[in-house]
């Protein structure tokens, strides 16, 4: 069940509200070239469809539509706990009311979208996602370091282990900046963001973003 644009699906669209995910699925596909699928649960999803071999990314998109915080949390704890290591996991439909963000980021969630964002907003988000960026506004990144740092000390990138280079791009990391903007930044390629990234997390140990920015300030600079 559910629009595909291929024989794999990339991108999950789990919810009860049939109709409307099927209208954004297949408005994914067209725009993004990505296929879809839409389930009425994660575990559907997982053992329904042909899905990409583990080196391939997959992003699930929880409906969050009328869900509580709680409700929210609890769904995403239990799925985090079973995702595979290509799964990527977004909420959408999401309240903003519900303040959300902060809990959902320490459990491991990628990017959210919220109530009236637009398809084609949503169609971006996905695609940095699956480029393996978060979908979350700088602000809320750095709230979160804020909140999870001794006394709100300033952050500071200084890794020994890392090359001059290197460390300028973690900097950027921290500062909340998508793959893209760091290339920007810097005038280098985008190839070449996402090989010191991948150099960054291997030399350090990170294994997202958020670890990077909560690491941060163990090796300040002079």
């Amino acid at each position: 069940p559910g629009m595909c644009a291929a024989t794999e699906e990339h991108v999950g669209i789990i919810g009860g509200s049939r109709t409307h995910n099927e209208l954004l699925a297949a408005f994914l596909a067209e725009a993004t070239g990505l296929s879809c699928r839409c389930e009425a649960s994660l575990a559907a999803f997982r053992t329904t469809g042909r899905l990409p071999d583990r080196g391939s990314p997959v992003l699930l998109l929880l409906d969050c539509l009328n869900l509580s915080h709680d409700a929210v949390l609890k769904v995403v704890a239990e799925e985090l706990r079973q995702a595979a290591a290509n799964e990527s996991l977004a909420l959408f439909n999401l309240a903003p009311a519900l303040t959300i963000e902060q809990d959902a980021l320490r459990l491991g969630v990628k990017g959210f979208f919220y109530e009236g964002d637009s398809p084609g907003s949503i169609a971006h988000g996905i695609q940095s996602i699956l480029q393996g960026d978060y979908w979350v506004s700088r602000k809320i990144l750095v709230d979160c370091l804020l909140h999870d740092t001794p006394e709100g000390h300033a952050v500071v990138c200084r890794e020994p282990s890392l090359s001059r280079r290197e460390n300028q791009v973690l900097a950027l990391l921290v500062e909340g900046l998508s793959n893209k903007a760091i290339a920007d930044r810097l005038c280098i390629s985008l190839p070449t963001v996402k090989t010191h990234v991948s150099k960054i997390f291997r030399k350090i140990h990170l294994s997202s973003r958020l670890e990077a920015i909560r690491r941060a300030d163990r090796h300040p600079g002079p």
